[in-house]
């Protein structure tokens, strides 16, 4: 069986963290910090997608740009061309999107519903998970069929 987004959402929750594109990006950074979120949803009403903005987007900002924290809004730096996957996509469609693309993080949508957020942690997370629980079921395989000898 092929295991989907929504698989790794019940694994990992599927709780998203939300930012309006009005806020500063110091606002947007002491969320992520608040969190232990890499990547915020721009969303006014934490369904709508309008974009992201992640660590990276705030430190480039401030850093390379010169641009004030307190005083840049989120609008101004955030991602606006989102890739983003469904529930029913697969890992292997995941993996594929984020290399292809050199991103960290996938918006789930369904529809025009933001309904969870994914990492590639949460990826190689998820796939430990289901490695691990493979090569359980196979030793347990062998340890029965070697216990019915004799």
């Amino acid at each position: 069986m092929m295991n989907t987004v929504d698989d790794i959402l019940e694994f990992k929750g599927r709780e998203v963290w939300t930012i309006d594109a009005s806020h500063s990006i110091l606002e947007a950074t002491a969320l992520m910090e608040n969190k232990a979120a890499g990547t915020l949803a721009v969303s006014p009403d934490g369904s709508e997608l309008q974009g992201i903005i992640s660590e990276r987007d705030c430190a480039r900002a401030v850093i390379l740009r010169d641009m004030v924290a307190g005083e840049t809004s989120v609008s101004e730096v955030m991602t606006q061309k989102v890739i983003s996957v469904s529930p029913d996509d697969n890992v292997e469609r995941c993996v594929a999107l984020m290399t292809e693309y050199k991103i960290r993080h996938l918006p789930v949508m369904s529809g025009a519903k933001l309904v969870g957020m994914i990492s590639g942690s949460d990826l190689m997370k998820f796939v430990v998970k289901v490695q691990s629980e493979e090569i359980e079921t196979l030793e347990n395989y062998i340890q029965d069929d070697e216990g019915g000898e004799g």
